[in-house]
């Protein structure tokens, strides 16, 4: 569960469709005050408050609007698993940063916004929404306790965030030769000084040089990388990287190595790992597919290296302000995603001293423990939980169940682990697909009463989705012929 974590919207209203459409903040959400567009007019102690995280006090993200998203994704526990409620969670928290960092740089530029921009976006928003003028919009901001200044203020943002973009993508273009790239793989090898500390980047500088006038004296390559180079995998490769792809390694790598001829060895040149020297060993082209048309690839590769440069930025930023967070879920999340399974452990048992009732962070306990092999400490988490869900029906889900069972199982203890079915059973709706494995768990356990059971409410509801698939088909079958009507008609 937890690698699942790692590697891998009631809250999104009508209002949505004005921020970021069309852009890469398609998740965002609007919540009311853009967070971090009234900076200037707050003290950064009073913004640290209100803050769930912020990037090196330059950006800060609203602990308001974290935790709509929090409570919404709370309400989903029996609809989904507990672990991708959090990582939905988490990507949201990212959505979120990605947003006020764009923000913040849009507001602090020097945009000018007309009353024409303004004029067309308010025009897209009344035919999105069905709205038939201004006097309806407002009324409908009304209903959203929302100001229809602070919605003007916001969509200027949106515009000046659009214009912002604009300009880090203003220099992308796409070549012939780039698409010729696409489809032309290199086998290369390489020589890495890695650079971790800014302090260390003109020694390695005059190092990587020292070490190209070696390969170009006649140095063997190879010999020269076991010797220098930092990659890990150069014990077993050589510096070999075998055959790359356009698009595989980062664009600063890329960008040298598609220019070199064969048996042609580049410059020391920095990306953000360090300074490499690269060997072009052969390069051979790929098959283009039969619907190859060179300009849809050109436009679908601009589109591509967009988004890569937004990301770029985004990246960039990241790695160069310190991410601090002050809401306690959100850095158990965070402490797991970067493998601090301790730190996580001590945030989950603030989070139980707040929320005493709630048996969700004491599963996240007890997936931890059980990570670390501590089955012990893992079940006193479950039955905590188990405790808590009878307490508080409400914030019950099936997933703590389900861990009690098969602990309970493999202790040789039926009664509990067939209580435990039970209640899964109880949460369970017409999901089929749980009915089924609950069917077969059942059997396991020799419980033929609730084996029979839940056979015939499994019947019940396939019978019952068959009949209303039927009368959609004859629904649709009507609706078309009486569609084929009027067509007559109109052409008679």
């Amino acid at each position: 569960m937890l690698s699942f974590i790692r590697n891998n919207v009631a809250l999104i209203g009508w209002i949505i469709i004005i921020f970021f459409s069309g852009t890469l903040f398609t998740t965002s959400v609007f919540f009311g005050k853009n967070y971090n567009e009234n900076k200037e007019s707050k003290n950064i102690s009073e913004l640290l408050t209100q803050s769930a995280a912020t990037y090196g006090n330059k950006v800060f993200i609203s602990n308001q609007q974290f935790r709509s998203i929090v409570n919404y994704y709370d309400n989903q526990r029996n609809k989904m698993h507990p672990q991708n409620i959090e990582l939905a969670k988490y990507q949201q928290f990212l959505a979120l940063s990605n947003q006020a960092i764009i923000q913040s740089f849009a507001r602090e530029s020097d945009y000018k916004i007309n009353q024409k921009e303004i004029d067309v976006e308010l025009d897209q928003i009344l035919i999105s929404q069905n709205l038939k003028d201004k006097k309806e919009l407002k009324s409908k901001l009304k209903e959203n306790n929302i100001q229809y200044k602070q919605f003007i203020n916001s969509i200027k943002n949106s515009i000046k965030q659009d214009k912002f973009i604009e300009d880090l993508q203003s220099n992308i273009h796409v070549s012939n030769s780039d698409v010729e790239n696409k489809y032309t793989e290199l086998k290369i090898s390489h020589i890495l000084l890695e650079v971790n500390d800014s302090k260390l980047a003109p020694s390695q500088n005059i190092l990587a040089n020292e070490v190209y006038k070696k390969v170009r004296k006649g140095g063997n390559f190879s010999k020269l990388a076991i010797k220098y180079s930092d990659d890990p995998s150069v014990k077993n490769n050589k510096g070999n990287l075998g055959w790359v792809s356009y698009g595989q390694t980062v664009p600063d790598f890329q960008d040298v190595a598609y220019t070199l001829e064969e048996d042609e060895v580049s410059k020391p040149f920095l990306t953000e790992f360090g300074y490499h020297i690269v060997k072009l060993n052969k390069k051979r082209s790929k098959v283009k597919p039969k619907d190859f048309n060179l300009e849809n690839e050109k436009e679908t590769m601009l589109k591509e290296k967009k988004e890569l440069a937004i990301q770029e930025f985004l990246t960039k930023f990241v790695k160069s302000n310190k991410l601090e967070i002050f809401d306690d879920e959100l850095n158990a999340i965070h402490a797991k995603v970067n493998r601090n399974l301790e730190l996580a452990l001590g945030f989950y048992q603030k989070i139980i001293s707040k929320n005493p009732n709630d048996p969700l962070p004491n599963f996240y306990l007890a997936q931890i423990f059980l990570f670390q092999k501590k089955n012990d400490l893992a079940l006193q988490e479950l039955e905590k939980g188990d405790i808590k869900a009878e307490l508080s029906p409400n914030l019950d889900f099936k997933e703590i169940h389900y861990e009690l069972y098969k602990i309970y199982k493999n202790k040789k203890l039926k009664a509990n682990a067939i209580n435990q079915l039970d209640k899964i059973y109880a949460l369970t709706d017409n999901d089929i697909s749980t009915l089924k494995d609950l069917k077969e768990k059942y059997d396991d356990m020799k419980k033929d009463d609730m084996k029979k059971e839940i056979e015939k409410k499994i019947v019940e509801i396939e019978t019952k989705l068959k009949e209303e698939k039927k009368k959609k088909e004859v629904s649709n079958a009507e609706e078309a012929k009486n569609k084929e009507l009027i067509s007559k008609k109109v052409d008679d």
